[in-house]
């Protein structure tokens, strides 16, 4: 029963994925036209994922604006701002700025390069290593 319950589970996630994708597809292609219409598709795909508990991918993400929900388009309502490491990417209809670090994969590897460094600090009180 808990096989089946969660194939069901994986099954509507997929769709969903599906369909946000879809939604970004056409409020991509919408905002030229018609801006507004793209923002709802943005706002309906949101639904969408928080219905179905889904993340959205790196690339998805940085095609909204997340405190108003516009959809971004470089150059017509976004500005990118790059330096130290950082990308801003700031939304003109309501002023937020998102910060997105670009030398993330390189802390991840150093990280991941020295385990036993970042054990010891956490745990000073075990012995055997």
């Amino acid at each position: 029963m808990d096989k089946a319950k969660n194939s069901l589970k994986d099954e509507m996630k997929s769709v969903a994925l599906q369909r946000i994708r879809k939604l970004f597809e056409l409020a991509e292609a919408n905002f030229d036209e018609r801006p507004e219409l793209s923002k709802r598709y943005v706002w309906i795909a949101r639904k969408i994922a928080m219905r179905h508990n889904v993340r959205f991918d790196f690339e998805i993400r940085k095609k909204f604006c997340k405190k108003c929900g516009a959809f971004l388009s470089v150059g017509k309502n976004a500005k990118v701002r790059v330096g130290g490491g950082i990308a801003k990417l700031s939304c003109i209809e309501c002023g937020f700025v998102r910060k997105i670090c670009l030398k993330r994969k390189q802390k991840v590897k150093e990280a991941r390069k020295n385990p036993r460094d970042q054990d010891s600090k956490k745990k000073k009180w075990c012995k055997r290593r």
